[in-house]
């Protein structure tokens, strides 16, 4: 005897994608939320140090569409350092 033949109904598992959907919803909700949230404290707080997410946003934008990168002049690349115009990285043991 089958269990449709009794009448009784038996539990079904949820299917794999809804399974997959549900999650996902759950993982890109959370991450919403704390976007959300980051958002609001950061404009009621007016920090220098804790910007709005928003704020971030625009100015990754804005670099990333600025077109391709400008070389660098930074220490490391150029060969020059602080420590060869201090006088005192003899004195700590580096060589100019």
């Amino acid at each position: 005897m089958t269990a449709a033949a009794t009448g009784v109904r038996v539990a079904r598992r949820p299917r794999r994608d809804s399974r997959r959907l549900r999650d996902f919803a759950i993982r890109w909700g959370a991450l919403l939320g704390l976007a959300v949230v980051w958002e609001i404290a950061a404009q009621l707080a007016h920090s220098l140090f804790f910007p709005p997410l928003s704020r971030i946003l625009e100015r990754f934008v804005q670099l990333w569409l600025s077109g391709p990168p400008r070389p660098s002049s930074s220490p490391r690349r150029s060969g020059r350092t602080s420590c060869r115009a201090s006088p005192g990285c003899s004195a700590a043991g580096r060589s100019p």
